[in-house]
């Protein structure tokens, strides 16, 4: 587990949730390679 800075953190609708990008990172990071490569495919494509 990585430790959740301050950068990381968001608000949507009143909820504190970790921002996209660290979410990606996350899920890259956590999930096997094809899950990860098509959460963070889907982040870049927003960029």
């Amino acid at each position: 587990m990585w430790p959740i800075e301050h950068s990381d953190v968001t608000q949507f609708d009143g909820f504190r949730l970790t921002t996209l990008a660290r979410t990606a990172a996350d899920c890259a990071r956590e999930l096997p390679l094809r899950e990860g490569l098509v959460v963070v495919d889907g982040y870049l494509r927003l960029m």
